[in-house]
């Protein structure tokens, strides 16, 4: 139904400005009220949050199995996936009928995704996920991101869920935090299975668990329970293990920085070593245990270095 308009006039446009003649007579050009009105939508505010809260002005419902939200088209806009639904210009049924329904979601998720979209504010409540985990909790929420589009989101999920890997990484530094066990094991293992065992995506993710096991890998490679996940997860076991071998691009932490090497003898600086154009005899045995605390592979300078450390059989005589 068409809005009415007053006889003798004619309803203003959405491109229409205002002019102003000043003293000086110069023009000022205003923006339309109604851009005005979405640039201030476009900004999280806590207020939002309240309007989300209580429902109050809503003019649009979204839906989640049993559950309803009273929404806002104009703040619902701030996120692609609502702003390309909502669209007159895309004819979709929700424009019309002011209603989506989400499937393949649980109501909690998206519970997190319209608090995200009212505050731009992320907190990661473990306590609501399924298996009260941090890790699960990052893994749900980065899908989310993913699949509305909101870049915004995956990268926060990502900054917290960094911030936690490296917190735990260097509490393990110290082998006596760990040994009466690692506490968050359960929660790290519950975030593995929710990365590789959900249809939505979540490779950044992924990565930055396989991290974390691989600075964990002392303290984790004789613990039933993670030995049963690497069963149980055959994709995860795959990649886990080409962190350990050192395989380009699945390992963030430790990557050799291209100073060069100590000679293991003589403890001579040995520059950086070019495998296409090696200028000098360089002797290098590495450690056989991948899994060790540290690494125990040897870099020597010379033959005579080499043969100073190895034993009579394994010397290189010629």
């Amino acid at each position: 139904m068409s809005a009415p308009t007053t006889s003798g006039s004619s309803a203003t446009s959405l491109s229409t400005s205002i002019s102003h003649e000043n003293d000086d007579n110069n023009i000022v050009q205003l923006p339309p009220v109604n851009n005005v009105g979405l640039e201030v939508f476009k900004r999280p505010t806590q207020a939002d949050l309240g309007l989300l809260e209580t429902g109050v002005f809503s003019d649009f419902t979204v839906v989640c199995g049993a559950k309803e939200w009273k929404t806002h088209r104009a703040i619902l806009n701030r996120c692609p996936y609502f702003e390309a639904a909502m669209s007159e210009r895309n004819g979709f049924k929700e424009c019309q009928e002011h209603k989506i329904i989400l499937e393949g979601f649980e109501e909690y998720e998206i519970s997190w995704l319209l608090q995200y979209i009212y505050s731009g504010e992320l907190i990661i409540d473990e306590d609501e996920t399924p298996s009260k985990s941090f890790f699960e909790g990052c893994v749900l929420l980065w899908g989310i991101g993913d699949y509305f589009r909101l870049e915004g989101l995956c990268q926060e999920v990502l900054n917290q869920l960094s911030q936690r890997c490296m917190k735990y990484s260097i509490i393990t530094t110290r082998v006596r935090s760990v040994a009466n066990g690692i506490s968050f094991l359960p929660d790290l293992e519950a975030g593995i299975r929710a990365a590789w065992g959900q249809d939505r995506a979540a490779g950044p993710v992924q990565a930055r668990l396989i991290n974390l096991c691989f600075v964990l890998t002392p303290y984790i490679r004789d613990l039933e329970s993670f030995i049963a996940l690497l069963a149980e997860i055959p994709d995860f076991s795959n990649r886990f293990l080409k962190a350990i071998l050192g395989c380009r691009g699945d390992t963030l932490f430790y990557q050799a920085d291209g100073s060069g090497h100590i000679c293991w003898a003589c403890r001579t600086h040995i520059p950086k070593i070019d495998l296409q154009n090696l200028q000098t005899d360089v002797f290098y045995i590495p450690d056989p245990l991948l899994a060790s605390f540290r690494s125990n592979s040897q870099i020597l300078c010379s033959r005579e270095c080499y043969n100073r450390v190895m034993d009579i059989e394994w010397q290189h005589l010629d």
